[in-house]
């Protein structure tokens, strides 16, 4: 009777110059890519310029469109081509479908506001209202118009900064911690918007 070989414990290296030598070809054995290694997302920007005292200047449209969409915000449009400045208060309705926009009209920063028009949360359009006293082709009518078409499409424009003036979005308090007022909404309202 034949007694079974005793098998040698051969590293793939040692296997393949034995076959070599044997004159046997073997193939290259693969080799597996090395994948590239993942960049790591960097944390968007929010806020540009910060300062409690001042608020802070959007960088990215989407945190200003969040921020103007949260609540209860105040928002000042600069344009750098006219260096028009314009102040606009943004409310949420009662069942959340509209937006209705005032514009700063007097020297009080908390009660010199007019109704100017209403943002509609389905189309993300905005119009004038009917009801409103300022007029169609009146300047902080047009220049929230032609912001909000850039702010709803997420489209950036080098001719518009975005300020909120250090007050949370959705609720309205006094913002001081350096990350909320980077992105104009408290630690407990950005979780919920």
């Amino acid at each position: 009777m034949n007694k079974p070989k005793k098998k040698e414990d051969l590293s793939l290296e040692e296997l393949f110059a034995r076959l070599d030598d044997m004159g046997v070809t073997t193939p290259e054995p693969k080799k597996e890519p090395t994948p590239a290694p993942k960049p790591q997302p960097k944390p968007a920007p929010v806020a540009e310029e910060v300062s409690p005292s001042k608020g802070a200047k959007f960088a990215e449209m989407e945190a200003a469109y969040v921020f103007m969409t949260a609540g209860k915000a105040t928002v000042t449009l600069v344009s750098l081509k006219t260096n028009d400045r314009f102040t606009y208060e943004l409310k949420v309705s009662d069942d959340e479908e509209r937006i209705y926009v005032a514009l700063m009209t007097g020297p009080d920063n908390n009660s010199s506001f007019q109704f100017l028009g209403t943002i509609f949360r389905d189309r993300d359009s905005y119009f004038r209202g009917k009801k409103s006293k300022i007029g169609e082709d009146a300047k902080g009518n047009r220049a929230f118009k032609w912001a909000w078409d850039h702010i709803a499409t997420r489209t950036p424009n080098v001719n518009l900064e975005i300020w909120h003036e250090g007050s949370c979005g959705r609720c309205g308090r006094k913002l001081t911690v350096p990350e909320s007022i980077a992105s104009g909404l408290g630690p407990e309202c950005a979780g919920r918007v």
